[in-house]
C-alpha cells in the first residue's frame, strides 16, 4: 500500500505582525525619537505663520525660497524666522501648534515680542544651537 503523504496545515499571521514596512519603522523611530519645532515666520508687512517641523533650518531655507511654489506660503515673501520653541513629541508639537494658530493675532504679536522685540530673523540662532547639540 502506497504510504500516505501527512498535510501539513499552515497559518500565517498578517504580514504586518512580522514584517513591518522599514519606512513605517522609521518614520515612527523619527517622530518619537526626533526634536519637534514649533515655529513663526513672518515677512516685511508683519503676516505671520506658524507651522512645526523636525528640521527647521530646512523648513525656514524652504519658506525663504518659496521651494513650494503651490504651496499656502508661496503667495508671501517669508524673510525670516520671528520665533521658535521646541516639542518633545510630534503630538505634542501639533498641540502647541493648534494652541498657537487659534490665538489672535495680538496674542501671537506678544508671544513674539516677548522674545524678539525688534522682529529679527532668527534663523542664524536656530544654526547655532543646532551646531551645540
Amino acid at each position: 500500500m502506497p504510504q500516505r503523504k501527512k498535510k501539513f496545515s499552515v497559518s500565517f499571521a498578517p504580514v504586518y505582525e512580522f514584517i513591518p514596512s522599514g519606512a513605517r519603522d522609521q518614520r515612527r523611530h523619527r517622530d518619537d525619537m526626533s526634536l519637534w519645532a514649533i515655529y513663526i515666520i513672518s515677512n516685511k508687512a508683519h503676516t505671520l505663520y506658524t507651522g512645526m517641523t523636525t528640521d527647521l533650518p530646512n523648513r525656514v531655507r524652504q519658506h525663504k525660497a518659496g521651494t513650494y511654489p503651490n504651496g499656502f506660503t508661496a503667495r508671501y515673501t517669508w524673510d525670516r524666522l520671528v520665533y521658535f520653541e521646541s516639542a518633545a513629541s510630534k503630538s505634542a508639537a501639533a498641540k502647541r501648534e493648534k494652541q498657537i494658530k487659534a490665538w489672535s493675532r495680538a496674542k501671537r504679536v506678544v508671544l513674539i515680542q516677548s522674545q524678539n522685540p525688534n522682529w529679527n530673523d532668527l534663523s542664524a540662532s536656530v544654526i547655532e544651537l543646532l551646531l551645540l547639540r
